[in-house]
């Protein structure tokens, strides 16, 4: 117990002791303190000093030297400006700085009488600037190459060299620093006496200035200038980093401006690169490089891509031209494809896409008369874009119908053949003789009329067909557009058309002497029309019926439209596309072929493709019941047969096979293929191997309607395909093409 309390008595005693001595010891650390600050203006001449010197020793020339006391003011060739300072006085041991034969960094902590050798070079071309400090806590010098890693300064028996001394020391830097005939001289205080000459070129100066130094941040793409002084400048060479552009203009008045642009992508290769915008300027066997830096805005931007079908380059048989324009990005990759193909992702692209480069890209090798699809992605290093893409067609390979019709040869047009032993001569509708359209048809008992022009525009007058018509679009594969009028009356003979755009825009409104339809039938018996026929025809803007059966002896022996593609404007009604509601001779309509078509809306509304009013009594004295309809391989897209999309009365056959009909999931409407409303003729119906797709998840799709005397298959309802049926999809275009699986259905006309 003793010994317990003895120990913890020297333990308190030395507690006391300390605080006893505790202001002398802060008061000596704050005199050491105080002094070290005292030396800070003479290590930051030190510093300056031997960055100087480097600069000089280094091969720098001099513009212009000013002495201030023991200061002297340089300004470089490049328009730098350096400070050598030759004296100094504190109260401290200062390194003198020296240079050994061989350019080493050397320096002596005793006033010159011993010197040890830095392993470090004075040239800058590899060459470090030692940096000195005095550490604060030990008052040693110590001395940096990378201004991070701090080492004791020693002596010539290595030990650390402290920086107070007992006495005021009075020192030089240099042992001289004089101008002399036109030259900066300066002799070190080493034992070899190392002078520099440097000579001063009043007349020879190249400077760049900035507003801001450091270095300059630049936005991707962006171009500034910047004022250069220039004078006595024999030649001049501007170098950059790669992908950089600079540009020196010719010095007026000993002024020039650089001008730079930075890089308009970033890549790795960007960010990786030197930043030094340079101008290596020379007189006589005199040379400076004036430099800035330069570098572009850290943020990495997201590459993006668009991508067009070329403006200048049209479509062949076999190549596609597209537009590309890629910003941000480092390059870019495409896979171009058939429309009707699955389409690929960004990662399908970059894995197995063909580079790009420049601003378009030709794909050859295409099958002639074909939908194809390109998609592009950009990519700076592992980012890449969203996948962009851009569809175009190649041209049919041509055939002229006009000439072949010259030659002899026939001209198939809905089952009906015309040639010109038979037909007579044909007529070539051109842009000078475009306005005498409606003439060429009206009162004519035949008429072969191909269309050579882009645009032929019927006037607000209805035409009468009173003979054999037939119009034809003269080069396959470039269809010219009929802006319809008023509507054609189809009153004997026969009406085809092949290969045109037929416009019905105009067939809504009041600007037409007959806006509820297209074509129609006003033959006064029951004999009818002959032919009205459709084939690879475009009709856009459908709102109104296409035909329709406006008296009541209406009939046509062969309605036959096949391989069309039908644009339906967006309605909220119903919509008769061939309307015989009125006729009472529905005996007269021997044949209703509807194959291989297109019809399609950008919405879901409700259609009927062959619409018979049942309200209306058909005249059965004539006994002679036999229609045969045919509904095959045809597409239909947001069309909706919720009012039954064929309604017959007596027929001999009704066929509806191989069609896909597709509406908008959630569409709340049921649909249904026919519907038959006497059965006495006993017809023969195959209504099987349809496709169909979407409506709402409680609505159905359906054989026939419940109010049909004909009820075949015995399974009504169809049940819906269990994925989307097309690869390809667009509803803007009307480009539907089915899934692998589905090959053989739904249109076929060439993708």
């Amino acid at each position: 117990m003793k010994k317990f309390l003895m120990m913890f008595f020297v333990a308190a005693a030395a507690v006391f002791q300390s605080c006893d001595n505790h202001d002398d010891l802060w008061g000596a650390i704050d005199d050491l303190k105080g002094r070290v600050d005292a030396l800070e203006t003479q290590v930051k001449t030190l510093n300056s000093n031997i960055e100087a010197l480097q600069r000089l020793y280094s091969g720098a020339t001099i513009n212009d030297v000013r002495k201030s006391g023991d200061d002297y003011l340089i300004t470089l060739s490049d328009g730098q400006e350096i400070k050598l300072t030759q004296g100094s006085e504190a109260e401290a041991v200062i390194p003198l700085m020296g240079i050994t034969a061989d350019g080493f960094w050397q320096y002596s902590v005793d006033n010159g009488a011993n010197w040890i050798v830095l392993d470090v070079k004075a040239a800058a071309t590899d060459g470090k600037t030692p940096q000195f400090r005095v550490d604060e806590t030990t008052g040693f010098w110590q001395v940096s190459y990378d201004g991070t890693d701090w080492n004791n300064v020693t002596d010539a028996q290595g030990e650390p060299v402290k920086a107070v001394g007992d006495g005021k020391v009075t020192d030089k830097f240099f042992e001289d620093v004089k101008i002399e005939d036109g030259m900066f001289c300066i002799t070190l205080r080493d034992p070899a006496g190392t002078q520099l000459r440097i000579p001063i070129l009043s007349d020879f100066l190249c400077k760049i200035t900035v507003a801001d130094p450091g270095v300059q941040v630049f936005a991707l793409g962006e171009t500034r200038s910047f004022p250069v002084e220039i004078k006595g400048v024999d030649n001049a060479i501007v170098s950059a980093p790669d992908g950089w552009t600079t540009r020196l203009s010719a010095p007026v008045d000993n002024a020039a401006e650089l001008v730079v642009t930075a890089p308009s992508v970033l890549t790795r290769a960007v960010a990786d690169n030197a930043k030094d915008v340079s101008i290596l300027a020379t007189s006589g066997s005199y040379a400076v490089i004036a430099k800035i830096q330069v570098e572009v805005n850290s943020v990495d931007p997201t590459p993006t891509v668009q991508v067009s079908n070329s403006v200048t380059t049209l479509p062949t048989e076999s190549a596609l031209t597209f537009d590309v324009t890629a910003a941000d990005a480092e390059g870019w990759k495409y896979i171009c494809q058939k429309s009707s193909a699955t389409a690929p992702d960004a990662d399908k692209v970059m894995a197995d896409g063909t580079a790009g480069t420049g601003a378009s890209v030709t794909v050859a090798g295409l099958d002639a008369g074909t939908d194809y699809t390109i998609y592009v992605v950009a990519y700076a290093g592992e980012v890449k874009s969203a996948v962009q893409s851009a569809g175009n067609r190649t041209v049919s390979i041509g055939t002229d119908y006009y000439q072949n019709y010259l030659d002899g040869r026939d001209i198939v047009i809905a089952g009906a053949t015309y040639n010109k032993s038979v037909d007579g001569d044909p007529v070539l509708v051109t842009a000078d003789n475009a306005a005498d359209f409606r003439g060429m048809i009206v009162g004519k008992t035949s008429a072969m009329l191909f269309i050579d022009t882009e645009t032929v525009d019927m006037p607000l007058s209805v035409t009468a067909v009173t003979g054999k018509i037939a119009i034809v679009g003269r080069n396959e594969g470039t269809k010219p557009l009929i802006k319809m009028g008023a509507c054609w009356q189809l009153t004997s003979g026969s009406l085809v058309m092949k290969n045109v755009k037929i416009d019905m825009t105009r067939i809504d409104g009041a600007s037409s002497s007959n806006a509820n339809y297209m074509f129609n039938n006003a033959k006064a018996t029951a004999a009818g029309f002959d032919l009205f026929g459709l084939e690879n025809c475009e009709i856009l803007a459908v709102q109104k019926p296409l035909y329709t059966a406006s008296v009541t002896t209406a009939g046509i022996g062969r309605m036959v439209l096949h391989g069309n593609k039908i644009q339906f404007g967006e309605r909220s009604d119903n919509l008769q596309f061939i309307n015989v509601y009125n006729t009472l001779a529905l005996w007269a309509y021997k044949e209703f072929s509807f194959v291989n078509n297109t019809l399609y809306c950008t919405a879901p509304m409700m259609s009927q493709i062959f619409q018979w009013n049942h309200a209306q009594a058909p005249n059965v004295t004539s006994g002679d019941w036999g229609m045969v309809a045919t509904i095959n391989n045809n597409t239909f897209v947001n069309v909706v047969g919720t009012n039954i999309y064929a309604k017959f009365y007596k027929a001999a056959a009704l066929t509806a096979t191989k069609n896909i009909f597709y509406a908008e999931s959630g569409y709340d409407k049921v649909s249904y293929f026919y519907a038959f409303y006497a059965d006495d003729a006993a017809p023969v119906v195959d209504v099987s191997d349809n496709i169909v797709y979407g409506l709402a998840e409680s609505r159905t799709w359906s054989n026939y309607n419940s109010v049909s005397t004909v009820k075949l298959p015995a399974e009504n309802t169809i049940a819906k395909y269990a994925e989307n049926p097309f690869a390809a999809f667009d509803a803007v275009t009307g480009t539907f093409a089915p899934i692998a699986a589905l090959a053989g259905y739904g249109a076929q006309q060439a993708e």
